[in-house]
């Protein structure tokens, strides 16, 4: 099973990071592929870059 985060906000680093991390964490510790999209911040009218964990 595949878990997917899409992160909003336009601070990289900031706290919303943070709590979507944690739970990414958690996920892959119970066995489950992660993906973090960064779709606010510079450039985010364009597609969003796919961070893979």
């Amino acid at each position: 099973m595949q878990v997917s985060a899409v992160n909003g906000s336009p601070r990289k680093g900031g706290n919303t990071e943070k709590m979507l991390n944690t739970v990414l964490t958690v996920c892959q510790q119970a066995g489950l592929t992660t993906e973090l999209y960064q779709a606010g911040g510079a450039g985010s009218a364009r597609l969003p870059g796919k961070l893979t964990r």
